[in-house]
């Protein structure tokens, strides 16, 4: 009997190269989420320094002062704003990225699942016609024993 083959191989790779393309696609969403995430923390740290910085500060400022203090820590929450939207922006990314990647494992597996009943019906189909060429030798040896006595 012919080895098995399984008819549908080609698209099994496939799926299976898709799968892959898509986890390093994940794994390059979520490097960027973490990017993004220490920016966001940066920022926010930054800007803690800076109020830690000035709490205790002079009372003695200038109005002039008092301005670009105010203004600069205007900046620092617009910057950790926008960087909020890059860190929600790169988190649904990624869980998109995660769906993807669900959804390629899923079509693999499906595959994995036909190829192996292919392969469950091909071991019986062979493990019958071993046994029945078997059966064949048991009757032949039967009949030349019979016939030498």
């Amino acid at each position: 009997m012919r080895p098995f083959r399984f008819s549908l191989e080609k698209v099994h790779n496939y799926r299976q190269a898709v799968e892959e393309h898509r986890k390093r696609e994940l794994a390059g969403a979520r490097l960027r989420q973490e990017e993004e995430e220490r920016r966001l923390r940066v920022y926010v740290e930054e800007r803690e320094a800076f109020q830690d910085r000035w709490a205790g500060g002079p009372e003695e400022a200038s109005l002039g002062e008092f301005w670009q203090r105010d203004l600069y820590l205007q900046i620092l929450n617009a910057r950790i704003d926008g960087q909020a939207e890059r860190v929600i922006r790169a988190a649904a990314a990624v869980k998109e990225c995660q769906d993807l990647v669900r959804e390629a494992m899923r079509e693999r597996k499906v595959l994995e699942r036909l190829k192996a009943r292919k392969q469950a019906v091909y071991n019986y189909t062979a493990a019958r016609e071993e046994q029945k060429q078997l059966d064949d030798v048991a009757v032949v040896a039967f009949n030349r024993r019979g016939a030498e006595n």
